[in-house]
């Protein structure tokens, strides 16, 4: 019997695990769940939640989108015009009116500043969920309307008058063409495109404003400073009144002393 146990004995491997020491690898991590230090879930939590930015304004997303896409016509628009009119001779080009000739440069101009402004700030929209600095988006989204609804005085293109020979700005030694009718309707086209786009361009500038102006108030109040912070300072505030009461005897006295002196 000794030597069968003995032999039983020796048949078991040296590395085979122990009864009370076998366990699994979900068990081992359940151990560690139940072993880990309370305070680090929640940082981790934490961590987790700071990770992420919060998302970007979709007012202001959309907004810029609609400033981008409106200049970027309303540039085109023009470039297009005048490269068409640059290719006509004199006789066969309409002459454009002088609100045109007046009001086409500062057009041209606030579309690239607000076609750069909205490059920039989608940019950094879609990079770091915010746009640029509040205060030259400021400037622009309110100098922008202010700019092109006061040089908005007239049609953009004139009339069919303006193929006239007789037309002050054309010689009259010109003889009138046909071909210049045609080419008035493509110009009217073209331009009407592009003041359209830029005048839209000015109510979404507007929008733009009065959005960032919102944004501003409410970040005052989250932060409670600014005039929407309204606080009692802390102490101790106290009153003092005194009251006096006269003697009726003395006072009649004094009436009759009054009286006789009189």
């Amino acid at each position: 019997m000794l030597d069968q146990a003995e032999t039983e004995q020796s048949a078991t491997p040296e590395n085979a695990p122990l009864l009370g020491s076998s366990s699994t690898p979900a068990d081992e991590n359940a151990t560690d769940d139940q072993n880990a230090i309370p305070g680090n879930t929640d940082v981790e939590a934490d961590a987790r939640v700071v990770s992420h930015p919060e998302g970007r304004p979709k007012d202001i997303f959309i907004g810029t989108w609609l400033s981008l896409v409106l200049s970027a016509v309303g540039l085109a628009g023009f470039i297009a015009a005048f490269a068409f009119l640059g290719k006509l001779t004199i006789s066969e080009s309409p002459n454009l009116g002088w609100w045109t000739q007046y009001s086409a440069p500062w057009f041209t101009v606030m579309s690239v500043v607000a076609l750069t402004f909205a490059i920039f700030n989608l940019r950094l929209l879609y990079r770091k969920n915010k746009p640029m600095w509040l205060g030259p988006n400021l400037f622009v989204d309110m100098a922008i309307p202010l700019i092109l609804v006061s040089h908005t005085k007239g049609s953009p293109a004139g009339d069919w008058a303006y193929c006239s020979p007789h037309y002050p700005k054309r010689p009259p030694s010109n003889p009138y063409e046909p071909a210049c009718l045609d080419n008035a309707v493509t110009v009217n086209v073209l331009l009407g495109i592009a003041f359209g786009s830029t005048f839209l361009l000015a109510f979404v500038h507007l929008y733009l404003a009065i959005k960032r102006w919102i944004e501003v108030f409410r970040a005052r109040r989250r932060e409670g400073n600014g005039i929407t912070r309204f606080g009692i300072p802390s102490g101790q505030l106290s009153f003092e009144f005194t009251i006096k009461f006269l003697n009726q005897d003395g006072l009649r006295a004094r009436e009759d002393a009054s009286r006789a002196q009189e």
